[in-house]
């Protein structure tokens, strides 16, 4: 990610005047140490207002991801191929607030820092949900959780691969079921997708009604039936505004051929 952190100059600058103020007590001692007390409370204050500061002063810069990284995610995800030069300059620049505004982890043994390149690829369709209309930067998801296979949690006791949680302010995604959903997407479910149109969903009344002969239809839609889907994600969908909502982003076509007025109604919404 391209950016300047304004924190890090800040608390450049804040300690250079700490040091020069405990010169002084050092040196000259008297009532130097009063000089002291407010650089070490910023100090602190910069440490813990990070991303805050960061943050404000993204407004100053012309923030985005670099090309290489933006050509990977073109690469996982190519409906961005159809984007404008715009569009995409657009997608940057609110991805990168959107990985900025949270922490990622993957849990092994113990819980450490996801890498960026998986933390990318479960965060891409959230903003590319809402590319369409205003920007979301899902400020109700503190995390985004990823384990290498699936997992069970306190809601799901059992295996499953994705996990919307909007109590907890989790997502939660299983990375090898989301290669099986990027490397072989004619064969298994989008599970990143998933979890972002079930927020989208959750947050964002006024989804069209579903059209008579839908559930019928999801074979030829995806290239896949509800059972295959439930293999690779670990649990039946029921909800099927979220697999509609999917087919949006990763069966445009399908969708639009089979239900052109429903395709359109979605198009609204997405704006809304």
């Amino acid at each position: 990610m391209i950016y300047k952190s304004y924190s890090k100059f800040f608390f450049a600058v804040n300690l250079a005047f700490l040091a020069l103020a405990s010169y002084m007590y050092f040196t000259y001692g008297g009532n130097w140490y009063i000089a002291i007390i407010p650089f070490a409370i910023m100090t602190v204050g910069f440490l813990v207002f990070k991303d805050l500061i960061d943050r404000w002063g993204f407004k100053f810069q012309d923030v985005r991801l670099d090309e290489q990284v933006l050509r990977m995610i073109m690469t996982e995800y190519p409906n961005l191929k159809s984007y404008s030069l715009e569009q995409i300059k657009v997608f940057s620049k609110r991805l990168v607030y959107f990985l900025h505004a949270r922490e990622s982890y993957l849990v092994l043994g113990e819980t450490e820092k996801l890498d960026m390149y998986h933390t990318i690829l479960i965060a891409a369709p959230a903003v590319i949900i809402s590319m369409e209309g205003r920007e979301d930067l899902a400020p109700d998801i503190e995390r985004l959780v990823a384990y290498k296979h699936p997992f069970p949690s306190p809601k799901m006791k059992f295996l499953h691969a994705a996990e919307y949680d909007s109590e907890d302010g989790v997502v939660i995604i299983s990375i090898e079921q989301l290669m099986q959903s990027l490397r072989l997407p004619e064969e298994n479910y989008h599970i990143a997708y998933h979890v972002w149109c079930e927020r989208k969903i959750g947050k964002t009344a006024g989804f069209p009604e579903i059209p008579e002969g839908f559930k019928a239809s999801i074979g030829t839609l995806f290239g896949f039936d509800k059972v295959q889907m439930a293999k690779l994600i670990g649990y039946e969908i029921l909800d099927f505004r979220i697999l509609a909502l999917n087919a949006y982003f990763t069966n445009s076509k399908n969708l639009k051929s089979l239900y052109p007025n429903f395709y359109k109604k979605i198009q609204l919404y997405l704006q809304s």
